[in-house]
């Protein structure tokens, strides 16, 4: 069930009212645990303190560049897993797309500080996110790898043959498949649930050795 206010309604902002507490949220659709954790501890070490503030006075920068589109993998057979699609043809499926950033320039921090409290909606085991160099935008961020639909094998818990990944574009040819090779075969469930449990420790300590909730 959708929420009719979410920025109201939304839990951690019921937490944060009925507490007395300006909120905060970082929250970012299909966001994993590794961003959690990554949030949490960027708000510690940069000892800062925002306003959760409405979308507006936004920035945005528009870029131009090629990117992988496809592979050499018929979309029927795409997860065949081959490292780099089939070597014997040339790779020509790049093409010139547009790329829009945008920056919310009226969010600036309230004051310096830790929070008084952090309520962490932890998220999927499965998710994954990657740092690399943007070829369009020539800066290093964040990027989600998404499941379009996900199943398990057993007994090893890797992604079955008939699961989906997206896989960000900007990556260099062939190199979309090695993330689709690892996703679907090396980080099964039962490697991503201890990652998650580290990523739920490593927030649990650093929030009690400074003593926040």
């Amino acid at each position: 069930m959708e929420l009719k206010d979410k920025k109201r309604d939304r839990f951690s902002n019921l937490v944060s009212r009925e507490l007395g507490h300006l909120e905060w949220n970082e929250g970012k659709v299909g966001a994993g645990n590794d961003y959690i954790q990554r949030v949490v501890q960027n708000s510690i070490i940069g000892h800062k303190r925002y306003w959760s503030t409405a979308l507006k006075s936004v920035k945005h920068i528009k870029h131009t560049g090629e990117v992988t589109n496809k592979t050499h993998i018929a979309k029927e057979d795409r997860n065949n897993l081959l490292p780099a699609g089939d070597p014997t043809k040339e790779y020509t499926d790049i093409g010139r797309v547009h790329y829009g950033q945008q920056f919310q320039t009226n969010r600036e921090y309230e004051k310096e500080g830790w929070p008084d409290l952090v309520v962490c909606m932890w998220s999927g085991i499965n998710r994954l996110e990657n740092l690399r160099l943007s070829n369009l935008t020539g800066d290093w961020s964040w990027c989600v790898s998404a499941w379009g639909r996900m199943g398990l094998e057993k007994p090893t818990y890797k992604a079955s043959k008939t699961s989906t990944v997206y896989i960000d574009q900007q990556y260099e040819p062939g190199e979309d498949n090695y993330m689709r090779g690892y996703m679907m075969r090396i980080r099964n469930a039962h490697y991503n649930l201890r990652l998650t449990m580290g990523n739920m420790m490593a927030v649990k300590y650093m929030l009690k050795a400074k003593g926040i909730p």
